[in-house]
């Protein structure tokens, strides 16, 4: 017979005996063990792949004008947020010229 490392219960010939990190543990306390495993390895993960939130930004301009962009982009940015794509059109107005439609999508990490 063994006992078990946490709660020093015995182990009898019949129960299973489960190794955790070179140490022999009851059923019961090997569960609480894996389940702190799993949270800690939760928190490791969450450090490395930290929670995203994300905006989207439409901007209108008529072709050149790329001022008006980039002051969108530039105050966005002092918000934190980092742009990570661009999607444009073009829309051809023979009137004012050729306008640009640009969607922009923005990430930034949630604070904990």
């Amino acid at each position: 017979m063994v006992n078990c490392t946490k709660c020093n219960e015995k182990i009898t010939f019949l129960e299973k005996k489960l190794n955790h990190k070179e140490k022999v543990y009851c059923e019961s306390c090997h569960e609480q063990l894996l389940k702190e495993d799993n949270k800690e390895h939760l928190k490791k993960v969450m450090k490395i792949n930290p929670k995203w939130e994300y905006c989207t930004k439409k901007v209108l301009t008529v072709y050149g004008d790329a001022i008006k962009i980039d002051k969108e982009v530039q105050k966005l940015g002092e918000e934190g947020w980092e742009l990570v794509h661009v999607a444009t059109m073009t829309n051809p107005n023979f009137i004012t010229g050729q306008m640009i439609n640009a969607l922009m999508f923005f990430k930034r990490k949630i604070a904990e």
